[in-house]
């Protein structure tokens, strides 16, 4: 008996979440590491001001401000988690279906749903 496949439009809603939990994962890290790094540099402005103009500092302020203003906005943690959990209850179905004969597509498309449920959690609307 040939193997069972995951039909195309699933499979490509799997792969969008999976790509959307790496994004999201990064868009957490990378401005949580400049919001970290900048907080650092304007906390050190007695050290720095015979070394970095005044200015200069005052921009790292603001790009600090905008990266934390960003992560509590945008909570990009919680969205990654989300897409995370959506991909993890598609994938545990897709291996299911591709290796049990008995196993329903309805089962795929109620993981669908309750991965969708999962990515819903995280949006405000």
């Amino acid at each position: 008996m040939a193997a069972k496949r995951m039909p195309k439009e699933i499979e490509a809603t799997l792969s969008v979440w999976m790509t959307l939990r790496w994004r999201w994962w990064v868009y957490h890290y990378a401005l949580g590491i400049v919001a970290l790094l900048c907080s650092i540099t304007v906390a050190s402005r007695p050290q720095l001001q015979s070394l970095v103009p005044e200015a200069l500092v005052n921009v790292i302020a603001w790009v600090a401000a905008l990266a934390v203003g960003l992560i509590t906005f945008l909570s990009p943690s919680k969205k990654a988690r989300s897409y995370a959990m959506a991909a993890r209850v598609l994938s545990d179905a897709r291996n299911r279906y591709e290796s049990d004969p008995d196993y329903p597509v309805q089962k795929l498309l109620d993981a669908v749903r309750d991965g969708e449920e999962h990515v819903s959690r995280s949006d405000p609307i």
